[in-house]
């Protein structure tokens, strides 16, 4: 997890899941990018992303994927602006227990998007 910062107070975070398949493929996986409403259009989610890509590139993996809802214009064009790629969609279905034990059920369907980052 990485986190954007302010004064000490978090703004943003991006999660990352590296991932190796049976063949021997590395993938990362980028999930659960947020900023803070009143610090978008800042570069933060930018920031987050080109940080998050260093970090996959210094683990040796150097294929990306990451999701954008397909109600969420702005963050696919982010990602699009970074060079990120519409590879398939997803119907965003899962499903959590919330703080109170009960089973909450999403549905958000979503492009999946991927990038591969050349080594620097």
């Amino acid at each position: 997890m990485l986190v954007a910062d302010c004064n000490g107070f978090p703004i943003g975070h991006v999660f990352i899941l590296f991932m190796d398949d049976e063949q021997g493929n590395k993938q990362a996986y980028l999930y659960s990018l947020r900023v803070m409403e009143m610090f978008h259009s800042q570069g933060v989610g930018t920031s987050l992303i080109t940080e998050a890509e260093t970090h996959v590139l210094a683990r040796g993996y150097s294929y990306v994927t990451i999701a954008a809802a397909k109600t969420n214009h702005a963050a696919r064009r982010l990602y699009e602006r970074l060079g990120y790629e519409i590879f398939t969609d997803d119907r965003g279905e899962w499903s959590y227990t919330d703080h109170l034990g009960k089973v909450r059920h999403v549905k958000e369907p979503c492009w999946l998007l991927q990038k591969t980052i050349p080594m620097r």
